[in-house]
């Protein structure tokens, strides 16, 4: 707020811009100083006349100021500068005499980074859940300044884009997290990537090339059952049951978490595993894996295996819960798995 200065009866105020600036882009034609379309406008009480505002330009030649549009001529340079001055007037009498200087800027800011920082993020995709969710993402830039605009994309396909302009303290912690909403995800298939960058302006509507573009995976559906393989010895002793040493391996179309599949999260409708064991045939670093292997253990009583003769229907079930694929997506549904019928029957 500008002073405050009495003139007869009448108190008048002065107030300059928001950053006591105009700062404007060079490659710009024109800016609106006032919307009445002239450079003499009235300051009316009560419909009443009480005084007059003239504004003008100290640079006419290289900043004229035409019916309230500023006209920068292609010979101001990065840095120049010149004023719009206010002259708040009573009569003829020049009560008060406000100059707002007009910078001019070409230099764009430097182009912001991009970053995931919702625990989401950790593996750079988000699953059934995550997406469902609104996620915060970091952007952090090195010159930015109060009151620049952020602009960030989360290259949805309504082509949406976030807004915010950078406060005292985004600027003192040398970023800004932003809250992408969870409708964004909604016109993104599955299996696709949202592709999230940033654009930094400052004030002079200078802009940089966008920041990296941060890449985030969508995987919407859990793993599903592929196929089960068995190889049972139909003509040892037994050749209507399966024996010690036999296996059964049963496999998913995608990994899931290896830790999740013990002898006892697989669910037999016949009988139990007794001391079977199982074990991932192809787990990797990350502890995920696509096939598992059950081992048939004799328990010792004579039984030669714990599957008794498979009759036409024996079936292994898994629970949902414990079919986790890498997004962290649970499988749709319990999945099962239809046993070989090695009996003859």
């Amino acid at each position: 707020m500008g002073d405050e200065t009495s003139a007869g009866n009448e108190t008048f105020y002065s107030e300059q811009f928001v950053t006591n600036l105009i700062e404007v882009n060079n490659g710009e034609t024109s800016y609106e100083i006032h919307a009445n379309g002239s450079n003499t406008f009235d300051v009316k009480d009560n419909g009443q006349v009480i005084g007059t505002i003239e504004a003008f330009s100290s640079d006419s030649t290289n900043l004229p100021l035409n019916s309230g549009v500023l006209e920068p001529t292609d010979n101001v340079t990065e840095d120049s500068s010149a004023s719009v001055i206010f002259k708040l007037k009573q009569g003829n009498t020049v009560v008060e005499t406000v100059s707002v200087p007009v910078v001019f800027d070409e230099t764009a800011p430097t182009a912001p980074t991009v970053t995931g920082q919702s625990p989401a993020f950790n593996d750079d995709v988000l699953n059934s859940d995550e997406a469902g969710n609104d996620q915060v993402v970091r952007v952090s830039f090195t010159d930015a300044e109060i009151g620049d605009l952020l602009e960030l994309s989360a290259a949805d396909n309504d082509g949406d884009t976030i807004e915010t302009v950078l406060t005292e303290d985004d600027i003192s912690n040398g970023y800004v997290d932003v809250t992408i909403p969870a409708d964004t995800y909604d016109n993104n298939d599955d299996d696709n990537t949202v592709n999230i960058d940033a654009t930094l302006y400052d004030q002079a509507n200078n802009s940089v090339s966008a920041s990296n573009t941060y890449d985030v995976g969508i995987d919407l559906t859990g793993a599903a059952k592929s196929r089960i393989e068995t190889n049972a010895d139909t003509t040892g002793n037994d050749d209507t049951a399966y024996e010690a040493g036999e296996t059964i391996t049963i496999k998913f179309d995608s990994k899931v978490e290896a830790s999740n599949i013990s002898i006892d999260d697989l669910g037999l409708n016949n009988g139990d595993w007794d001391t079977s064991t199982v074990a991932a045939d192809d787990e990797d670093t990350n502890g995920y894996a696509t096939s598992f292997t059950v081992t048939l253990a004799d328990d010792g009583d004579g039984s030669n295996g714990t599957l008794n003769i498979p009759a036409s229907g024996d079936t292994i079930t898994i629970d949902a819960s414990k079919v986790v694929d890498e997004a962290g997506n649970e499988a749709s549904g319990s999945i099962t798995f239809d046993i070989a019928d090695i009996s003859g029957s």
